[in-house]
């Protein structure tokens, strides 16, 4: 899959190395928050190398996994996304303040 054109930096909210796991594999990548969307670009060592992206209005909740450093993402179609990242709380902030930054009613939970 070609690699699609890196976000400007002036939009990048916060990005960092992250795992995300994609059934029992845990992909190694980046993680950026950008004042759009949701972004995980994996490095080319992996075997699952498709990028994921998600609009920031689709992220309805955010919190703590069940394991140290990992975080989840819920979805407004339900889904959720498992990331093991660095610095967890600052990454949780980074989405708390989008979803609290959002009009009532736009389907925050």
């Amino acid at each position: 899959m070609a690699r699609s054109s890196p976000v400007s930096s002036a939009d990048v909210v916060m990005t960092g190395r992250a795992n995300h796991w994609r059934g029992q594999e845990a992909v190694g990548g980046r993680l950026t928050v950008t004042s759009t969307e949701v972004a995980f670009v994996p490095h080319g060592m992996n075997t699952q190398r498709d990028e994921a992206r998600w609009l920031r209005s689709d992220v309805v909740t955010a919190g703590k996994g069940g394991s140290f450093n990992d975080i989840l993402i819920g979805l407004a179609d339900g889904t959720q996304q498992r990331f093991v990242v660095f610095a967890r709380r600052r990454w949780l902030s980074v989405f708390d303040e989008a979803l609290g930054a959002r009009p009532a009613g736009s389907g925050q939970q």
